[in-house]
């Protein structure tokens, strides 16, 4: 009985380590399904972003820091961005959200919301300059984030929904193992 229970937890805790990667391979993989909004432009929205800073936030244990920075760099050379750029900003993002994981726990959703819009406009902000600053346009076009931000503000609540959902299920089956 006793071995059965171990083999338990250590399914569940494999389950539990592979959940986060992979729904971050697949925010990723939505990110880049091309949404028109001109005849010129494609929108690509920073989807991982959401969870990156959910798993940060309840489950940050599950999410290693190579994986953040491994989808990050993934980003990039898919996105055809500067290479490192996204894994640096989903790095700072994800330790920022870790070290105040405790306070966001604590809030409501529209606190948690208002400070991912936060985190969201800092993220776009930095990439702005970093464009600016390394490409040498000057301006560079602020539409496309401001689009970004938009789009992926209104998705947030639909994918936190669909993480606490699974985030829920995992704890029931948690508390079934102790």
């Amino acid at each position: 009985m006793r071995r059965l229970k171990s083999l338990q937890l250590l399914y569940h805790a494999t389950v539990a380590s592979f959940l986060a990667p992979v729904s971050l391979f697949v925010l990723m993989a939505i990110t880049y399904l091309p949404i028109p909004y001109t005849q010129y432009h494609t929108l690509v929205s920073p989807i991982p972003l959401v969870g990156i800073y959910f798993w940060a936030i309840y489950r940050p244990i599950v999410l290693q820091i190579t994986v953040v920075f491994l989808i990050g760099l993934t980003n990039d050379f898919i996105g055809g961005a500067l290479i490192g750029l996204h894994a640096f900003l989903y790095l700072t993002i994800f330790l920022f959200a870790r070290a105040q994981r405790r306070f966001l726990r604590g809030q409501g959703f529209s606190a948690i919301w208002a400070c991912f819009a936060i985190i969201l406009l800092a993220y776009h902000g930095m990439t702005w300059l970093a464009y600016t600053t390394l490409e040498g346009q000057l301006p560079f076009p602020a539409l496309p984030m401001i689009l970004n931000t938009v789009v992926t503000m209104a998705a947030y609540p639909l994918i936190i929904y669909l993480f606490m959902k699974i985030d829920r299920r995992l704890q029931r089956s948690e508390s079934f193992l102790v």
